[in-house]
């Protein structure tokens, strides 16, 4: 397989959920009744198909159209998102099937052996959505994925988690980064703001479209720059939070 660069795979979609709910809307003939449900979130991932390299953030959906009346039944789809763009649109059909590992990201800590499996697994995200209730095209931009069974002992889909707690003009900001999983966010209340982070021994450096963030991990001085504006401030680094 072609070997990709970073820059190939273009920068993480934060608003991938608007990003899918337009390409549908000009895509399906009845999306007002169509039924969807996520079954992840964007990750980095380049594929071949018919010749060609895709590379971008893959999001898979679970869909269900109505047509002619009647609901076709659930069919998974795949997307690849490239610059804030679907490039490639892929899903389950009677001349192609979705392979498996273009949609699931194999995780060891949620794996078990068969003489394991639990007779009941109390779990509220595990309970069935009734079709009549499943989401529409708009319910989009506030749907989370549905989890599957996780082992109690890594049952915090937090784990590994760090907070950056800064004060920047009297004002107070919250980060949440996880430098195994890659991620970091800025947390304000329910919303999540992602950049595109690298972690060095001394240095966190955030970017995302209009803003970079410049955190140093010794100092704990913070430098958050836009296009008009760039201010300075201090934080702490924990490993969890107070209560």
């Amino acid at each position: 397989m072609k070997k990709v660069s970073e820059e190939e795979y273009g920068a993480r979609p934060l608003t991938h959920t608007n990003i899918l709910k337009k390409y549908l809307i000009s895509e399906l003939n009845n999306h007002e009744e169509t039924k969807i449900e996520f079954v992840n979130e964007p990750q980095r991932l380049s594929i071949e198909h018919l010749g060609n390299t895709y590379s971008g953030y893959r999001v898979c959906l679970s869909l269900n159209e109505k047509k002619d009346g009647y609901y076709r039944g659930w069919r998974n789809h795949f997307f690849m998102i490239n610059s804030n763009k679907v490039i490639l649109h892929l899903f389950d059909s009677g001349l192609l099937t979705i392979p498996f590992e273009y949609c699931i990201t194999r995780d060891v800590s949620k794996t078990m052996l068969v003489q394991n499996i639990p007779e009941t697994i109390e779990s509220k995200q595990l309970e069935t959505e009734k079709i009549n209730n499943a989401k529409s095209i708009d319910d989009m931009d506030k749907s989370e994925p549905s989890l599957a069974y996780v082992d109690p002992r890594y049952k915090s889909d937090t784990k590994g988690n760090k907070f950056i707690l800064c004060n920047l003009k009297d004002e107070e900001i919250t980060f949440v980064f996880n430098e195994s999983n890659s991620t970091f966010y800025q947390f304000d209340f329910d919303t999540k703001d992602y950049f595109e982070p690298k972690f060095t021994e001394v240095l966190i450096a955030a970017r995302s479209p209009n803003i970079n963030i410049d955190i140093n991990r010794i100092s704990g001085r913070i430098e958050i720059t836009s296009e008009s504006s760039k201010s300075n401030g201090k934080c702490d680094i924990l490993d969890k939070t107070r209560f």
